[in-house]
């Protein structure tokens, strides 16, 4: 199973560490795509690492690396996974979890993303 974790502001973002850990420990495939608050908390290096995944932060990312085009890789990511994990869960109600995530700066990846009753 591919799982697509969000990572939001807050400072229980440093326990996003251990959770990719723990869901990679259960043969879970982690992609990692990060807030800039949540990035005040805990390093993308250091989740990419965990993950073995470049870490989504900004849509303009190729700028930083010429080589990936992340326009694509984000529709990509979006497409191919099962589950769509945000943490820590900041407290707004769930129909609102997708205006949200535009508002706090999500990588593209999360609006692209097939919401599933």
């Amino acid at each position: 199973m591919r799982i697509l974790l969000g990572i939001t502001g807050g400072i229980a973002a440093y326990k996003s560490a251990e959770l990719v850990r723990l869901l990679q420990k259960r043969d879970y495939d982690v992609f990692v795509a990060m807030t800039r608050n949540a990035q005040r908390f805990i390093t993308p290096l250091t989740l990419a690492t965990l993950s073995g995944h470049r870490v989504m932060t900004d849509m303009y990312a190729e700028e930083e690396d010429p080589g990936m085009d992340v326009n694509i890789e984000h529709i990509r990511v979006a497409a191919s996974v099962d589950l769509l994990l945000v943490a820590p869960r900041q407290p707004i109600s769930w129909p609102n979890l997708r205006m949200e995530l535009r508002t706090i700066s999500f990588p593209p990846c999360f609006w692209q993303a097939r919401f599933r009753q």
